[in-house]
């Protein structure tokens, strides 16, 4: 093999490398973004339908969407200390 050919295939393997890398970095830090903006996404999704999107439940009031546990139960008033 002449020297063109040693370096063709040299650039050749880092080239490969190299995409193999970014690929690898690339979907893991997209998959991190994901994971981070999905509760956003889901809570933006709930005010501007009324409803929220996993369970269906309605909100009763413009605050009430994520503020009760299960559907239907509506949450107990903040106690007061006078």
């Amino acid at each position: 093999m002449t020297t063109a050919e040693w370096f063709f295939l040299v650039a050749l393997a880092a080239a490969a490398a190299g995409y193999a890398l970014g690929r690898r970095v690339g979907l893991s830090e997209g998959r991190a973004e994901g994971l981070a903006s999905a509760p956003l996404a889901l809570r933006t999704r709930a005010l501007e339908a009324g409803r929220c999107p996993i369970c269906g439940r309605v909100a009763q009031d413009p605050g009430d969407l994520g503020a009760a546990g299960p559907p239907g139960e509506t949450p107990s008033p903040p106690a007061t200390s006078e």
